[in-house]
């Protein structure tokens, strides 16, 4: 992804989304750490994203002896993850790099404020409250993974199963047939959009933008005003067309070498 520029500095949103980030990776980890400026969540699935440290420090320092816990942390539970500075951690990434990590990705982190957002009637959109196979097809293409997305489908299953009411799940139809889906993650203060995809064959019909708005519509209806989601490359023009600005960049890293 090329430079980006933030474009909302606000000492209120910035926090806000922050603790939207940690309370959804609370709400699906199976187990967590935590040290000074470090949230360490483990989910079990098969995928980096989904096991990962949240780092907002300011001023604190990690070390080897850190980083080597919370590696056995995730070996413990047999799962690759990543580090992942936010908005509020250190400036410059020497830091990280000293301790064996190499820079996977940069991603911006998103804000639409719901004010004016419109509610959208549509009929070929469904909220998902079942064991999530349709739901999961797009997600499957979107984000491809080595089982296909069946552990994260499995985890959310389970969460639906105990009446986890933060997670909402919508799939999007074109001719009945399962063209898109995402995640509305509700957490305290505010909402978080994930796992947005669309299946190859459904692209640019602008199917990705109508559930994107029926969520945010939702959301808006349920009492919420900020709305919050971090883009992927592919998908951060529809949310700069639909109104979101930048707040901050986070930086996604790989352990490279461990300290035995």
């Amino acid at each position: 992804m090329s430079k980006m520029t933030i474009e909302i500095s606000d000492h209120l949103i910035t926090p806000q989304g922050i603790a939207a980030i940690l309370e959804f990776y609370r709400t699906i980890a199976i187990d967590e750490l935590q040290f000074p400026g470090l949230n360490v969540f483990a989910t079990g699935v098969n995928s980096s994203s989904l096991n990962v440290v949240i780092d907002t420090r300011k001023d604190e320092a990690v070390s080897a002896e850190t980083v080597n816990v919370i590696d056995s942390f995730f070996r413990k539970h047999k799962v690759p993850w990543d580090w992942c500075i936010t908005a509020t951690a250190i400036d410059e990434d020497i830091d990280i790099k000293k301790l064996g990590f190499n820079l996977l990705y940069q991603a911006p982190a998103m804000y639409l404020d719901l004010s004016n957002v419109l509610e959208i009637h549509t009929v070929n959109i469904k909220e998902a409250n079942d064991d999530l196979h349709e739901w999961i097809g797009p997600v499957q293409e979107g984000f491809p993974s080595a089982d296909k997305g069946e552990g994260y489908r499995k985890l959310n299953v389970a969460l639906q199963r105990i009446d986890e009411k933060k997670l909402r799940h919508f799939t999007a139809y074109y001719n009945n047939e399962v063209a898109a889906s995402a995640t509305l993650f509700l957490s305290d203060a505010a909402v978080m959009l994930h796992n947005l995809a669309t299946k190859h064959k459904f692209k640019n019909r602008g199917i990705g933008t109508l559930l994107t708005l029926h969520m945010m519509s939702e959301a808006k209806k349920a009492g919420y005003q900020h709305c919050f989601l971090d883009a992927s490359e592919e998908g951060f023009n529809l949310y700069t067309r639909l109104g979101f600005k930048i707040y901050a960049m986070t930086n996604a890293y790989k352990l490279i070498m461990r300290y035995l």
